[in-house]
């Protein structure tokens, strides 16, 4: 073999070579940055679970725990449950004082309403208002308590909603009037092809109520 073919094949012999080095290398770097990756979502889920595990981790606002008034009660193809929290602030109104609870009515349509709402969809433009009686108050005294309840929305959606004052904690008796979306403003279609059934009439619902007073701290 000429001196000449021998240079030729020595340097093609060190390219293959470099070649190889270089393939070599990224392959080890792939592999080790997927390594990194896969132990870095490892201990992510690990770490998530170990705060699940000890209670840790993100902390729920205080202040938003919901008490149950009551069972929920259907009528007119809409269901109704009445629930109440300690005080909170509402756009437009004063600070809530401490003697100051909130009460909600939370209002949805059950699975086949003829009034044209989906089922678990919130039924608006109802006018809804309430009353508080003490359970062993006789047939008619005034109300403890009573107002309007107005449609508003909070993180975890629309509801119809008042602070009331409540006196010490005892056994109540709440009342919800509910008069239909008509009552708010809402029209309905009545023709054949696109309409949907009349409005109900207003109607009360009552809710057994054993208040036992404002949570203490920590509760």
């Amino acid at each position: 073999m000429s001196e000449k073919s021998t240079g030729r094949l020595v340097m093609a012999l060190v390219g293959v070579g470099v070649l190889l080095f270089l393939a070599l290398n990224l392959n080890l770097k792939g592999r080790n940055d997927s390594d990194k990756a896969a132990l870095a979502e490892k201990g992510t889920e690990e770490g998530a679970s170990a705060e699940k595990a000890a209670g840790t981790g993100p902390a729920k606002p205080a202040g938003f725990r919901e008490y149950p008034i009551g069972d929920e009660v259907s009528r007119n193809e809409i269901r109704i449950a009445a629930v109440w929290l300690p005080p909170i602030l509402m756009e437009g109104m004063p600070d809530s004082s401490s003697d100051l609870i909130h009460v909600e009515a939370d209002i949805h349509a059950t699975e086949g309403n003829r009034n044209g709402f989906a089922k678990d969809e919130f039924v608006p433009y109802l006018k809804v208002s309430y009353e508080v009686h003490a359970a062993d108050g006789g047939a008619g005294k005034p109300p403890i308590a009573s107002g309007p309840m107005v449609p508003m929305v909070a993180r975890d959606g629309l509801h119809y909603g008042a602070n009331i004052s409540m006196p010490k904690a005892g056994t109540f008796k709440l009342i919800y009037h509910i008069e239909p979306p008509s009552a708010g403003g809402l029209g309905r279609h009545a023709d054949p092809a696109t309409g949907v059934d009349p409005w109900w009439k207003p109607f009360d619902v009552s809710f057994d109520w054993d208040y036992a007073g404002l949570p203490k701290s920590g509760e």
